[in-house]
């Protein structure tokens, strides 16, 4: 047994628990052990109680010193000056200061929610920011930089608390909670970001959990349909129901509403609406969260409002999210004007991730302008654009190599083959050549079109065009390579 002091998200009552050292059967269990680091730092500071449960012992002195991440020592009212807010997020900050310059509105959810979509500003973002572990650092800076920058009620955080796969991570859940009571203090909107498919799949182990992704699209694909109204979607199962939808919906709502009960229980906060999660099991990649949430039939039950993937708040905006990486992040003024729900993870526009980023758009930009470069190198030569189904210069040499090699095979050639009408090296990545400047000491003659020139091709005087027609009379043509029915090369072996 574990005797410690917790101070409750009241902040008002302090009750003292007995914490058995085995795994509770709810997140709301579970959380009873991160609660001791989110709510009682003092206690710890003081020396209070000496042991704590699970991973809240190790977390404790960490989320005190990680509150406000490596932003919460900066004042966000410009006291400490324009530069030092900015470089908490320096991508972040650009971003938001040009749409601002540029005449663009910012709103949370609820305002959006609430407003009236007749009179609503022709260039809006309803921001919102889908907060996971590893976004929580980062989540912070934003913050600040909003605060300096934006009007309040800018922004919805929808945070990931009592995500199943996470719950027996105390301190994660911790740091969570710390997030959450940071932002609701200043009067920020904070929902939950949740998985209903993980909520079932942890709840009641349906044997369909298991199958493979092929599997579950194959069910869903050939058993279901979504009909899409103006409110929401419904889904329909045509001609067997292999999940069980109606099943599924009833127990989803009793597990969202028992989870709405937990996070105000945790946060002190009423849960309104949530941002579905892009989880990554099998059954969420056919039956998605954002399409479950979006349920006429689940949206009827009031437990929540929308889902911010919601058919109606998209009746009115579009998307606009950084989930891809996309260019906008770091070029704004590239985004077309409008009303867009702007989804941002705070950990993509840190400094590290934007460095990559702009990394890759570099690499990108060289590429880019070395293929122009080609391109034009390209236009200004006389080799054809296509010859025989090939692209490019170097299949046509391929191609010639490749009969001359062909040839020596099935005639017994020993040692290089001597080649006259082409420089040196342009065979030699296929084939052991040795170009010689006379056509009598060659054992293969390449003639060239009249029209393709080459940097191998001889500029024959009138006597040696004479001696070479005759050459080629008692020569062996071995290929002809054309494009358009225009010679490109002649190859012929001498006998």
């Amino acid at each position: 047994m574990c005797y410690v002091k917790c101070v409750w998200p009241s902040g008002a009552v302090s009750k003292e628990k007995d914490m058995v050292r085995r795994a509770p059967r709810d997140w709301w269990g579970l959380l009873l052990a991160a609660c001791i680091c989110s709510w009682s730092m003092m206690a710890c500071d003081e020396g209070k109680h000496t042991r704590l449960y699970g991973e809240a012992a190790a977390s404790c002195q960490s989320v005190d010193s990680a509150a406000g991440g490596s932003c919460g020592d900066v004042p966000a009212d410009g006291a400490a000056g324009e530069g030092a807010i900015r470089e908490l997020m320096p991508a972040y900050y650009d971003f938001l200061r040009s749409l601002k310059a540029s005449g663009y509105s910012f709103m949370d959810f609820a305002t959006y929610w609430n407003a009236d979509k007749q009179t609503l500003p022709e260039k809006l973002l309803v921001v919102r920011h889908d907060v996971h572990a590893r976004d929580v650092s980062g989540a912070y800076c934003m913050r600040q930089i909003e605060r300096a920058l934006l009007p309040e009620a800018s922004a919805t955080y929808f945070v990931l608390l009592g995500f199943p796969p996470e719950l027996k991570r105390a301190a994660k859940q911790a740091r969570y909670l710390d997030l959450i009571n940071w932002l609701s203090g200043q009067g920020v909107d904070v929902q939950p970001h949740i998985s209903p498919n993980d909520m079932y799949v942890a709840t009641y182990h349906t044997t369909w959990a298991k199958d493979s992704l092929s599997k579950l699209e194959k069910v869903t694909s050939d058993n279901y349909t979504i009909e899409q109204h103006d409110d929401g979607v419904d889904i329909d199962a045509i001609p067997d129901d292999a999940l069980d939808i109606r099943l599924m919906n009833g127990r989803l709502v009793d597990l969202l509403q028992k989870y709405n009960q937990d996070w105000t229980k945790l946060t002190g906060l009423t849960v309104n609406y949530y941002a579905a999660h892009g989880s990554h099991i099998a059954v969420n990649l056919v039956m998605n969260n954002a399409t479950l949430l979006d349920q006429r039939e689940l949206l009827a039950t009031g437990i929540y409002e929308f889902d911010a993937y919601n058919t109606q708040i998209h009746q009115y905006i579009g998307d606009l999210t950084d989930s891809e990486e996309p260019a906008w992040m770091d070029h704004p003024e590239t985004i077309e004007p409008g009303r867009y729900e702007f989804l941002a993870h705070p950990y993509l526009w840190q400094a590290d991730a934007t460095a990559e980023r702009l990394a890759r758009e570099a690499e990108a930009d060289a590429a880019s302008a070395a293929a122009d470069e080609t391109a034009a190198r390209s236009a200004r030569s006389s080799w054809p654009d296509v010859v025989s189904g090939y692209r490019a210069e170097r299949f046509v040499l391929h191609d010639l190599a490749a009969a001359i090699k062909r040839d020596r095979r099935d005639h017994g050639g020993k040692g290089r083959a001597r080649v006259y009408g082409a420089s040196d090296g342009v065979l030699s990545r296929w084939l052991r050549t040795k170009v010689v400047k006379s056509a009598r000491r060659a054992n293969y003659l390449i003639v060239w079109g009249a029209e393709y020139r080459n940097a191998g091709k001889p500029i024959l005087t009138k006597p040696a065009r004479r001696k070479l027609r005759r050459l080629l009379k008692v020569a062996r043509e071995i290929t002809s390579l054309q494009s358009d029915g225009a010679v490109v090369a002649r190859v012929y072996a001498r006998r």
